[in-house]
């Protein structure tokens, strides 16, 4: 086919624009937020809600990555001291203009209906925000809870729940987190 003739020029032009119109997606240059969040390679990176990154501990980088991308919350479940741990990370984020809250969970007696409720509170705002703890497993057991608990959903329901929210061991502080409703 030769095409410099005026025939396969005006294919190539309709091919071209039913391409544009039948697969937008496939010809636009912008991410959707659930793509950009997870350019922030943290551990255990689970994009959720459209507004939720969960996993493991941010780096500076990624701290600062987060806030040029437009984070504005970042929650810690890390305990308080607990190895390889950000020494200042709630300082760092302040500087980097998101807020700071940490919900510390440094034994199965931390998941708890106060916890639950205190993640329910923090999540009221409509804000990107990044959730973690060391690898992410604590951040799906505390959905979970909160899911359970908080949320009306059946127990089966807040495992799923917690499993795709990053949980992902620690079945015994599961059953007794779950044991019962408040």
């Amino acid at each position: 086919m030769n095409y410099r003739s005026p025939s396969a020029l005006a294919m190539l032009t309709v091919l071209t624009v039913a391409a544009v119109v039948l697969f937008p997606s496939a010809t636009s240059s912008a991410q959707s937020e659930p793509e950009m969040a997870t350019t922030i390679d943290i551990p255990n990176a689970r994009w959720v809600e459209n507004r939720l990154l969960l996993g493991g501990q941010p780096t500076e980088a990624q701290l600062t990555q987060a806030a040029e991308l437009g984070f504005k919350q970042i929650i810690n479940m890390r305990g308080v001291g607990e190895e390889g741990s950000m020494a200042n990370e709630a300082e760092l984020v302040a500087e980097l203009g998101m807020s700071y809250s940490a919900i510390p969970i440094a034994s199965g007696e931390d998941f708890s209906l106060e916890n639950a409720t205190l993640l329910a509170e923090l999540l009221r705002s409509d804000e990107k925000a990044i959730i973690h703890c060391a690898s992410g497993n604590r951040v799906g057991i505390l959905f979970a809870l909160k899911g359970y608990k908080l949320d009306g959903m059946d127990r089966d329901a807040a495992i799923k729940l917690g499993e795709r929210y990053g949980m992902r061991s620690l079945p015994a502080v599961v059953n007794a987190a779950l044991a019962e409703k408040p």
